[in-house]
């Protein structure tokens, strides 16, 4: 849930947490996926919420364990990611695209000065 920006119509400014996620959440995560593949035949993971580049190396960890579960599984795997894009660099770009996460929405909110005003960075 954490942020870099600070928007001024956030509705998660409340739950900011300055955490990521547990690895024994991605571990349970990673395991309710194994145990749904006997139920379908394609999985679509949608990373949102906060910031999802703020916690990157989460977001490639449980990419890479779910790829891997799809490749032994022959299910079709494919995802997307909700970003403000401040950290969104060539590097990082090159790794969502070897991480299947072929659908980016980058949100902006009009010209620059405008987004700048409604949506500042933290921080300055």
């Amino acid at each position: 849930m954490n942020c870099n920006f600070d928007c001024i119509y956030c509705y998660e400014k409340n739950e900011r947490q300055n955490v990521t996620m547990p690895k024994d959440v991605q571990d349970k995560i990673v395991e309710f996926v194994k145990q749904q593949t006997k139920y379908v035949e394609s999985i679509n993971i949608g990373w949102y919420g906060g910031e999802p580049l703020l916690a990157f190396d989460v977001v490639k960890d449980i990419s890479e364990r779910v790829m891997n579960i799809c490749k032994e599984k022959d299910i079709m795997y494919s995802s997307f990611i909700v970003t403000n894009g401040y950290k969104l660099t060539k590097d990082i770009s090159a790794d969502l695209e070897r991480l299947h996460i072929n659908s980016a929405q980058i949100t902006l909110d009009g010209t620059e000065d405008t987004h700048n005003k409604r949506c500042p960075l933290k921080g300055g």
